[in-house]
């Protein structure tokens, strides 16, 4: 059974505070805290923009057309490294991802 906390008045009233302080544009895209847990359990934090925009540190930022063009060749890559790799690093990386996936259930996430 999940808790909620509920914010105090004056805490909303400055969360809000923060909001409108920020630029329209930072608002208005799309931008979530994402909470990453690798195999060894160890947490990092990543935020996820929306479709054809990047992180640079402060906001979203849109990509340019170089940019996505290097990502997609990279990706060309990687499956082709992935495949030439076997079938005995796929079952390594599926068997990490679980661990992973454990770890993050016991940190309640």
């Amino acid at each position: 059974m999940k808790t909620f906390n509920f914010k105090s008045p004056s805490q909303l009233k400055e969360d809000i505070k923060n909001i409108l302080k920020q630029k329209a544009s930072d608002v208005i895209t799309e931008r979530k805290l994402v909470v990453k847990v690798n195999a060894k359990g160890a947490r990092r934090k990543k935020v996820v923009c929306g479709p054809g925009k990047k992180w640079d540190g402060t906001k979203c930022v849109v990509q340019a057309a170089s940019e996505k063009l290097a990502i997609k060749i990279a990706h060309r890559k990687a499956s082709k490294t992935k495949k030439a790799k076997g079938a005995g690093a796929a079952r390594k990386t599926t068997k990490l991802r679980n661990k992973a996936l454990k770890k993050r259930k016991g940190q309640g996430l």
